[in-house]
């Protein structure tokens, strides 16, 4: 099941000139949404068990704007240049800026949900901890060898 369909992809490319490229670009969107959801999965899978069975809207927004992107590269030329059209570098910058926050844990896919808790908070004592005591500043010394 891809994440974004063709009407997603296509939103973000409604004020293009498509005019006699209507068979290239569905062939560019399709790869682009197989490419796109690639790279969601495999920015994601170590947060997060991919492929995903229910996809969130924020996913689903990053797929279609990298598939258009995808779309917009391989079929619009930057003024005959080798360059990234400007359009398609900025849905990529975006989407990879918010699939970036995702994988750090700095943006919840569900917010609904709680985050997982802070070791601190359920008693987890550090391995480099002595019979489950902290070590105390007080007691460090870069002189001496260490007191037992």
């Amino acid at each position: 099941m891809a994440y974004s369909t063709r009407s997603d992809v296509e939103s973000r490319l409604s004020a293009l000139p498509t005019e006699g490229m209507e068979a290239e670009l569905d062939k560019r969107i399709s790869d682009g949404i197989e490419y796109a959801d690639s790279v969601v999965d495999g920015k994601l899978a170590a947060r997060y068990k991919v492929p995903f069975t229910t996809v969130p809207k924020l996913i689903k927004n990053i797929s279609a704007d990298l598939a258009a992107a995808f779309a917009v590269t391989g079929n619009f030329s930057a003024g005959g240049e080798d360059e990234e059209p400007a359009l398609a570098k900025a849905l990529r910058e975006w989407a990879m800026s918010l699939l970036c926050d995702i994988a750090d844990g700095d943006l919840l896919l569900n917010p609904d949900e709680a985050p997982p808790p802070d070791t601190a908070e359920i008693g987890i004592v550090p391995s480099h901890s002595r019979l489950g005591q902290r070590p105390v500043m007080e007691s460090f010394d870069l002189y001496n060898e260490p007191r037992l």
